[in-house]
């Protein structure tokens, strides 16, 4: 009987204890205000990529693509550029200055692709912070679904990083 009287009031003192809330926002866009940035034309560096590489796969499209969506989850408001508009004081450019479509890596038995990409933030023409990133995938198998794969995880990378710098 005694048993039966601490367990129940046991029962009844934890779930009398408030629960605690949880903010399923993100912490970032609580702490911080939207900064705006104007998104450059996305291109490679010269003599980065082949021909066909730029001509067949869509690794501009998709870079652009997943930095636009992926600016959303952070206090950022990110555009991109439209001729005769004027810009925001602050404009992000991206540029992929390694392209490797095709290359082998030991002990895989298929090929895989890299690219690296370098993004810029800009006020005033003058370079405020910079970052570069080798992104590499072997988990497709044509190499244009490999790198566009990559400029996928390229956009988001950019996104993040761009909310994480000083605007001040």
């Amino acid at each position: 009987m005694a048993f039966i009287t601490v367990a129940s009031v046991l029962l009844c003192a934890c779930n009398s204890s408030p629960k605690q809330q949880t903010n399923p926002s993100n912490p970032v866009e609580q702490n911080n205000k939207a900064i705006s940035l104007t998104l450059d034309t996305v291109d490679f560096a010269s003599d980065t990529a082949g021909a066909k590489v730029k001509v067949e796969c869509l690794m501009l499209e998709r870079l652009t693509t997943a930095i636009l969506k992926s600016s959303q989850r952070y206090p950022l408001v990110v555009k991109e550029r439209i001729a005769g508009v004027a810009q925001t004081e602050f404009v992000l450019k991206a540029t992929y200055t390694n392209v490797n479509a095709h290359r082998w890596v030991f002990p895989s038995l298929r090929p895989s692709s890299s690219a690296t990409v370098k993004a810029e933030i800009l006020k005033n023409d003058q370079v405020v912070a910079t970052i570069s990133k080798e992104i590499g995938s072997g988990a497709a198998f044509g190499a244009c679904d490999r790198l566009e794969k990559i400029a996928l995880a390229g956009g988001r990378y950019i996104s993040k990083w761009a909310a994480k710098q000083n605007y001040n």
